[in-house]
């Protein structure tokens, strides 16, 4: 499944495909800020891959992650 979201920097829809993405785009499809997932990457609560001295995000480390922090209804 392709998701889309809202570049607020180029004021346009964005497909997300699988790949490395960086700190916007992961933000963004974790609605949250680029400051708050740096943080959290910091700190080793969300997965992330170090490309030299990059910092990369994959999709599916990101799907797997929300999935183990889902805290389910009752």
């Amino acid at each position: 499944m392709e998701a889309k979201i809202w570049d607020k920097k180029r004021h346009r829809n964005r497909n997300l495909k699988e790949g490395a993405w960086d700190w916007d785009t992961a933000a963004a499809y974790l609605d949250c800020t680029p400051g708050t997932l740096r943080v959290w990457a910091s700190k080793r609560r969300v997965p992330f891959t170090k490309v030299g001295r990059l910092t990369r995000f994959r999709r599916a480390d990101l799907d797997a992650w929300l999935d183990k922090n889902t805290i389910p209804a009752e």
